[in-house]
């Protein structure tokens, strides 16, 4: 076998690069070539000749490891702002415990209330608004992680499915909605496939339904809180425990893959932010 080769199944990302090129030389999903001690090749037996031609050096833009790790990023930017927003929360209690015990005085009456009122509510006012400016950040960040951890796991069901399949399953298999994409590939390929009323599909499941709220979101209305900040947030799932949900069914679904198809978790859930590259060069066999 061609020495360039051999230095990329060296790589951390060798035996998927191996089981592509044994399954274009006719081996099985499953089966994986290994160089021995002397530097030999192990084939089994169903496994057809190794083509004399040179491998071809490729270089692949991997977006699932790019679209979770800034969905990771941005999780971060999220918890690192809430501090400030929980501030400005704390700044605005005491102020509408104020104004509701002057109420009170006055018998509820904001008339007879006016004079004590008027600085209160003109400091709550400014605070909403610090309130407000705080949150953004956060929701920013939140929403982000939601729509990048869904972009994260239709690229990477994509891929996985430009490996496994082709031909007309290939072509109908893209046009199938994210959900059934998942459901499908497995089955696709002979193995095990999710349980939809389990986790970590229903995780996945819930991922999908906050992304399409947030990219198909239709105005929505309440009466004003006296904070400013509407109810309806939670509903849209923009919340850090929310956000922190979403990655981890995006992990969870990317490994129970892995091990679906007998395959390794990518290295690159396993790194932090900042430790991958989003290009992988990798050597495949020309058989042309």
């Amino acid at each position: 076998m061609p020495e360039c080769l051999w230095s990329c199944l060296d790589w951390d990302r060798g035996d998927r690069i191996c089981m592509r090129l044994k399954r274009e030389n006719g081996a099985g999903p499953t089966n994986k070539l290994y160089p021995d001690q002397a530097g030999e090749k192990e084939v089994t037996a169903n496994a057809g000749p190794l083509s004399e031609k040179p491998p071809i050096n490729i270089t692949v833009l991997i977006l699932d490891a790019l679209y979770y790790h800034a969905a990771f990023r941005s999780f971060q930017r999220a918890r690192t702002a809430e501090p400030e927003l929980r501030k400005a929360l704390q700044d605005f209690e005491p102020l509408q415990a104020l104004s509701e015990a002057i109420l009170r005085e006055h018998g509820g009456s904001a008339h007879k209330a006016y004079d004590q009122l008027e600085p209160i509510y003109m400091q709550m006012d400014g605070t909403s608004e610090q309130i407000g400016f705080a949150y953004t950040p956060v929701l920013e960040g939140v929403a982000s992680t939601h729509i990048l951890c869904a972009s994260a796991l239709e690229s990477h069901i994509n891929a996985r499915a430009s490996e496994l399949l082709s031909g007309k399953i290939r072509e109908k298999f893209e046009r199938v909605d994210l959900e059934f994409k998942w459901l499908l590939l497995p089955k696709l390929t002979g193995y095990p496939g999710f349980d939809p009323g389990a986790e970590p599909f229903q995780g996945f499941s819930r991922l999908i339904r906050l992304r399409n709220a947030l990219i198909h979101y239709r105005e929505r209305r309440e009466p004003c809180a006296p904070n400013g900040v509407p109810a309806f947030l939670s509903e849209l799932g923009l919340t850090l425990e929310d956000a922190s949900r979403s990655l981890a069914s995006t992990s969870r679904m990317i490994e129970s893959l892995a091990n679906k198809l007998g395959q390794d978790t990518p290295y690159w859930l396993r790194r932090d932010p900042g430790e991958i590259s989003c290009f992988d060069p990798r050597c495949v066999d020309d058989n042309a």
